[in-house]
């Protein structure tokens, strides 16, 4: 299994995409920071405005780095199996001395590292940014909510590259990544709609929220890492907004989302053990 995981974490590194997705990267992070850059020079004087103002900010690169994770999850995992069957390599691993359920599971924890390494990164750099380009200071963050934070946020890639490992064992690369796709829309769109219930007290779109947060709990896992992040002590206020947490999901969400993970491993490895190949 670790060979497998090995080999799946170089071959990411090898791919046209992969460097695609880096250029991406670099590109976004160029124009937050000039964003941040302008926005800071230019920011209100008074305190509360102007910690509004760096919540909201930070939140919103935040924000637009897990589509960027989410784009890489999906390039990543949606043809990791089904690809190679199509390709015909696989057909030179499979006849080794491994069990299949040790295939899947290798590419899922090399794949899963090469995503925790890659967000890591993308949360420091945005942090970092924040850090360089604010005049007044981040005195609103504290070591217990970055580390927090940090981790909610690696672990939004790894709840995509489950359902994505499961979909790899019976879908063509296509269909899995717009199911992959859809499903990361229909989290997002859900956790909108509760943010915006809680704010109209409207109790249907609330719920529909939860629903669709049970279904895909990126956008839950999302609104739990801001919460985290900026939900401590007077400026708890400050995490609402549209990029931030209004309604803040429980510890119980987080043990929902291993579940789920685990869950979807467990599918792909039983799927795939028995699949025709």
């Amino acid at each position: 299994m670790l060979v497998i995981a090995a080999q799946s974490f170089r071959e990411m590194f090898r791919k046209k995409v992969f460097v695609l997705v880096i250029l991406l990267t670099l590109a976004f992070l160029a124009l937050y920071g000039t964003g941040l850059y302008f926005a800071n020079k230019n920011g209100p004087p008074d305190a509360m405005y102007r910690n509004i103002m760096l919540t909201q900010l930070y939140s919103a690169g935040l924000y637009f780095a897990s589509f960027i994770n989410a784009f890489l999850v999906v390039v990543a995992s949606a043809g990791t199996i089904s690809g190679e069957i199509e390709n015909g390599t696989l057909y030179a691993i499979v006849p080794k001395p491994l069990k299949r359920g040790e295939i899947v599971l290798g590419k899922f924890v090399g794949l899963g590292i090469m995503l925790g390494v890659y967000s890591a990164a993308f949360f420091s750099s945005i942090l970092l940014l924040n850090q360089l380009a604010s005049s007044w200071g981040l005195s609103f963050l504290t070591p217990q909510g970055l580390v927090k934070a940090l981790l909610l946020f690696c672990l939004q890639p790894i709840v995509l590259l489950g359902v994505g490992m499961w979909g790899t064992t019976f879908l063509p690369t296509i269909g899995n990544g717009i199911l992959l796709v859809m499903l990361y829309g229909l989290g997002m769109i859900g956790g909108i709609m509760e943010q915006l219930g809680t704010v109209m007290h409207n109790a249907t779109l609330v719920k529909i929220g939860i629903i669709s947060s049970l279904i895909m709990p990126t956008d839950a896992v999302y609104r739990k890492m801001v919460g985290s992040l900026f939900g401590t002590g007077a400026i708890n206020f400050l995490t609402s907004g549209p990029f931030g947490g209004i309604t803040k999901p429980s510890v119980w969400m987080v043990v929902y989302t291993l579940l789920y993970i685990g869950l979807f491993v467990y599918l792909a490895v039983r799927r795939f053990g028995t699949r025709d190949i």
